[in-house]
C-alpha cells in the first residue's frame, strides 16, 4: 500500500467501528475518486491534436470529446477507470484507414474532464450524448470499466453493430471487491460498501453480464 491507501485504510476502518453507514458512504464516495488523473503521453498527442474536440455536459460535468473524421461510420472507443481516451489511440490510424470516424472521450474526473467522481453511470450517460449525436455505432471498443459502462449503456437504449471489450468488467462487486482488498477493508464494510453501491444505482444489482447482453446486438455482418 502506498501511504495514501494506507491512512485511508485506517480512517475507513476504524470509521466503520463507529458508524458503518458513514465508513460506507466514505467509502463508496474514495472509489469513485480516480487519483492521480492520467495524463496524456507525449505518444499520443500529435494524433490528438488533429482531432475536433468538444465538451458536452454529463451530470454537471465537462466531458471533453475527440473526433477523427466527420462522424459517419462511427466507432466510439471507451477507456477504463483511471485512464483516458488517449490510452486507445493506438486503434485510431487502423479505423481511419478503413473508412470509420472514431470517437473518443474522458469520462468525468479523467483526463482533461472536469469533476472529482465517475461512476458507471456516467459512462452510460457519456456514451448516450454521444450516440444521441452520431447514431448507430459501428463499434464500440471499451477497456475495463469503459466495457461494463457501454453494456449499461446497450442495455439502455444505445445501438451499435458490434462490441470489443478489452479486460472487460463484467461485474461490479469485482470493483469493490478489488477495491476493498487494495485498502484492507473489514468484511462487514465490504458487505456495506457493496450495499451503498446497489443504492447508488437506484437499487438495481449487477444481474446481467456482458455474454447474456449479446442478444441486444444484431445479427454479426
Amino acid at each position: 500500500m502506498t501511504l495514501a491507501e494506507r491512512v485511508a485504510s485506517t480512517a475507513l476502518n476504524s470509521a466503520s467501528l463507529v458508524s458503518g453507514r458513514l465508513a460506507a458512504s466514505a467509502a463508496h464516495a474514495l472509489f469513485h475518486m480516480p487519483l492521480p488523473r492520467s495524463a496524456m503521453r507525449a505518444s499520443e498527442r500529435e494524433l490528438f491534436d488533429r482531432a475536433h474536440t468538444e465538451p458536452i455536459e454529463v451530470d454537471g460535468a465537462s466531458v471533453m470529446t475527440c473526433r477523427w473524421d466527420e462522424g459517419t461510420r462511427p466507432v466510439l472507443l471507451a477507456h477504463g477507470r483511471q485512464s483516458r481516451g488517449s490510452r486507445l489511440s493506438s486503434f485510431v490510424p487502423a479505423l481511419l484507414d478503413r473508412g470509420r470516424s472514431v470517437i473518443t472521450f474522458d469520462a468525468p474526473a479523467h483526463g482533461d474532464s472536469t469533476g472529482r467522481s465517475t461512476t458507471v453511470l456516467d459512462y452510460r450517460t457519456a456514451i448516450t450524448a454521444l450516440h444521441q449525436r452520431y447514431g448507430t455505432f459501428e463499434a464500440v471498443a471499451a477497456h475495463s470499466l469503459g466495457a461494463l459502462g457501454s453494456f449499461f449503456a446497450l442495455e439502455h437504449g444505445v445501438t451499435l453493430r458490434k462490441v470489443v471489450t478489452i479486460s472487460g468488467v463484467c461485474d461490479f462487486d469485482l470493483l469493490i471487491g478489488l477495491f476493498s482488498s487494495s485498502l484492507g477493508l473489514r468484511d462487514r464494510l465490504r458487505s456495506r460498501l457493496r450495499e451503498e453501491a446497489v443504492a447508488k444505482r437506484g437499487g438495481r444489482r449487477a444481474r446481467r453480464n456482458p455474454p447474456a447482453l449479446t442478444d441486444l446486438l444484431p445479427p454479426a455482418y
